[in-house]
């Protein structure tokens, strides 16, 4: 079971690595645009709550986070429940308001990652974006980090 579970990260870093975007010399200036394209077309998979590592269990869907820029929409999967809402972006700084999700009940560790996801999501005020990772922070502490799935 361990092997599996390591062969699946392995490979979800693998993917993670072979799609993400180096920022050099010459594209230094483009970076705010580079890091809102990143924001806005990935799939962000939950790696982090805190510092605490959320693993995800073979057969078993990870939470995640979609930002669409367009419509202003946040929106996921929680670890139990499907979750959305709103969400403001000035340069660096993002916040996220409004939020709801669906009420289905699931084993109580799940439900502990859920709501420590959500109550985390609404206090973000900032993020950064490092190579394929997205850090959710308040103020300079990260409270979420995420890798990018394409």
């Amino acid at each position: 079971m361990k092997k599996v579970i390591i062969l699946i990260l392995a490979g979800i870093l693998f993917l993670s690595l072979a799609c993400s975007k180096k920022i050099t010399g010459n594209e230094k200036n483009n970076a705010e645009s580079e890091q809102a394209t990143n924001l806005y077309e990935t799939i962000w998979i939950l790696k982090k709550i805190n510092t605490k590592i959320i693993q995800v269990e073979v057969g078993k869907k990870a939470v995640s986070l979609s930002i669409d820029k367009e419509s202003g929409n946040v929106n996921g999967y929680a670890g139990c429940n499907r979750y959305f809402g709103k969400f403001e972006k000035k340069k660096e700084t993002i916040t996220f308001s409004q939020m709801g999700a669906t009420k289905m009940m699931c084993p109580s560790e799940i439900m502990n990652i859920e709501d420590s996801f959500l109550k985390a999501l609404n206090k973000v005020d900032n993020y950064l974006i490092n190579e394929n990772e997205l850090l959710l922070r308040k103020g300079e502490n990260v409270l979420l980090t995420f890798v990018a799935v394409h």
